[in-house]
């Protein structure tokens, strides 16, 4: 549930991330100074020239979502070395045996604006 005045962590293509406050909320869109985004989504509204994006309520959903991108961009660029090592139960195990690590890129946060 989005409210007015929640802080959002926006984060959007070739930008570091940053915290905006929602100032409306109707039934399908919250606004912010930026723009506009679905509340059931979350997907940034694209219009006007600006970049899509997307809009987390929380830095446990960011952290979970960009964790998560990582890893399937580790597994499609190490896909055939993986797959030789299919034999194995789950994928954390196809990962360790194929020899290569994962490098997590920790993204840096800004501390949220105080009230």
């Amino acid at each position: 549930m989005v409210e007015v005045g929640q802080w959002v962590l926006v984060k959007r293509e070739r930008v570091p991330v940053y915290w905006l406050r929602v100032s409306k909320v109707g039934r399908k869109w919250a606004y912010f100074p930026d723009g506009r985004f679905d509340m059931k989504t979350l997907l940034i509204d694209g219009g006007k020239f600006s970049s899509r994006g997307s809009v987390f309520l929380s830095v446990y959903d960011f952290r979970r979502d960009t964790r998560h991108s990582q890893i399937v961009s580790f597994v499609s660029q190490n896909f055939f070395d993986l797959l030789r090592s299919a034999r194995t139960a789950t994928l954390l195990q196809m990962i360790e045996n194929s020899g290569k690590k994962p490098k997590f890129i920790n993204v840096v946060i800004p501390t949220r604006p105080s009230e």
